[in-house]
């Protein structure tokens, strides 16, 4: 398929440069490189919503045939919701390796605003 038949490119090229910044986040820390705080710790949690979401709404195409399909909010406030409680309220209370943070909440929650706008755009 060619790009230019492809739906939601802008979409598609964030999550692929989320991709490549989520493996130089992990270099990063593979390396014990230092950075800012907000890339080692945040910038991962900011891109994993849109790149989830992506990845469901390019299922739902498949399914339904029709790449005039966006997700809505209930859709994406439940990948929010869903990340934000095991992430960052589950997890925590039974693995000493996650640690509740509400500024990881809160880059769920604009990851998931940035899909939203992303998504209708050509």
């Amino acid at each position: 398929m060619k790009l230019s038949n492809f739906s939601c490119k802008t979409l598609h090229l964030f999550s692929l440069a989320c991709i490549f910044m989520y493996g130089f986040v992990l270099l990063a820390k593979y390396f014990d490189l230092t950075y800012n705080t907000f890339i080692l710790y945040h910038l991962n949690d900011l891109m994993i919503v849109p790149m989830v979401l992506t990845l469901s709404l390019n299922a739902v195409w498949i399914v339904k045939n029709d790449r005039s399909i966006r997700l809505g909010w209930f859709s994406i406030l439940s990948i929010f919701l869903m990340y934000s409680l095991i992430f960052e309220y589950y997890l925590p209370q039974t693995m000493s390796r996650y640690t509740a943070d509400w500024y990881d909440v809160l880059c769920y929650f604009m990851g998931a605003i940035i899909f939203y706008f992303l998504q209708k755009l050509p």
